[in-house]
């Protein structure tokens, strides 16, 4: 829910395609306060799992690999990050006063760098999933990234 009272809705399933194809696909809906009139939907580029939304109307997006900052009409990216690997899978994403998004998740041993102060940096096998919280500045740029946390 925004400043307005405007609410949002996340939907994510599947589409299928010719036969027995099926992709991925989420779905960005933003409805009136009322909750009877829809302002806009907009089909996503990608399978969003988690969604968070500013004082402007700004929502920010993650799921899979992908964090995404969009602007108060939905339409506008203002900006898209790919990142690690194909295992990672986003759980949350918040935000902070000052306009620096967090996610945080799991992904597989070697498909995120970790920095340097990292708890565990280095996980001790391949099949290790670990933890990892990812700090990105207002513009999108990451700040602190792939702490890992186990």
């Amino acid at each position: 829910m925004d400043a307005d009272g405007d609410l949002y809705i996340l939907v994510a399933g599947e589409v299928q395609l010719s036969g027995p194809r099926f992709v991925p696909a989420s779905y960005l809906i933003k409805l009136d306060s009322s909750a009877k009139k829809v302002l806009y939907q907009i089909a996503l580029p990608f399978s969003a799992q988690v969604i968070s939304v500013d004082s402007g109307g700004n929502t920010y997006l993650a799921g899979g690999n992908v964090i995404e900052k969009r602007g108060p009409g939905g339409t506008a990216v203002l900006y898209h990050k790919v990142l690690g690997g194909t295992s990672m899978a986003i759980y949350g994403i918040a935000r902070d006063t000052d306009g620096r998004t967090y996610v945080t998740g799991r992904v597989n041993a070697g498909d995120l760098q970790a920095t340097a102060r990292a708890l565990r940096p280095v996980a001790s096998s391949a099949d290790d999933c670990n933890g990892f919280v990812i700090r990105l500045d207002a513009s999108g740029a990451i700040r602190r990234s792939a702490t890992s946390l186990t």
